[in-house]
């Protein structure tokens, strides 16, 4: 939450309603790897509300927005009742000192960094919603770091391979379960106007 490869957001009332629902022996576990791209709510909302639902937990890494995907690092977060759930599912030989380090080292020096990355991410990401509105695509709304379109009369792989021919390259939504669909990743405003380009390009 947000979803891959979507974008959408499921907003911290809805996922309080969703929990509650559950019968007394499920559990429900929010993957909030790219919450920091959203600009809905704030990002600790859902997390704010594991103390009053103690079966849920919330996890997050520090693989997308910290950039530290080759340490394989996250965490879970869950309220005091469920210590027993987290037990369970934690590393049987725990984090390594060099992530341990790595970690610690973002968590001290990354905020001001972070807050960038995510501001840089939520301004072009509206530009580029806004631009791809023009073009003859329909995309869903994201709250991710990526937009999720398809080109009428086009497959996901066809439109994926026009858009490498032009030197930009997305994902093709099949594996990702959608075959008429692309996942497009928002980074700057020089691969924004790239995308934008080689879609005018390839649907006129």
């Amino acid at each position: 939450n947000p979803n891959d490869p979507t974008g959408a957001y499921m907003p911290a009332k809805r996922v309080a309603a969703l929990a509650s629902a559950l019968p007394e022996r499920a559990h429900l576990v929010v993957d909030e790897a790219l919450v920091h791209f959203q600009d809905a709510e704030p990002p600790d909302s859902v997390l704010r509300l594991t103390d009053a639902l103690p079966r849920m937990l919330v996890v997050r890494t520090f693989s997308k927005v910290y950039g530290l995907s080759g340490l394989r690092a996250g965490y879970a977060v869950g309220s005091t009742a469920s210590t027993g759930l987290l037990d369970s599912i934690s590393p049987v030989l725990g984090v390594n000192a060099l992530t341990q380090s790595a970690v610690s080292q973002a968590l001290k020096i990354g905020g001001a960094e972070i807050e960038r990355r995510r501001a840089a991410v939520i301004t072009e990401r509206a530009r580029l919603m806004e631009a791809l509105h023009e073009l003859p695509v329909a995309v869903s709304h994201s709250q991710a770091n990526f937009v999720w379109l398809s080109a009428q009369g086009m497959s996901g792989l066809a439109l994926t391979n026009a858009l490498r021919r032009e030197g930009v390259i997305v994902a093709s939504g099949g594996p990702l379960g959608a075959e008429d669909h692309i996942r497009a990743t928002v980074r700057n405003a020089a691969a924004t106007e790239r995308l934008l380009s080689a879609l005018a390009k390839t649907l006129a």
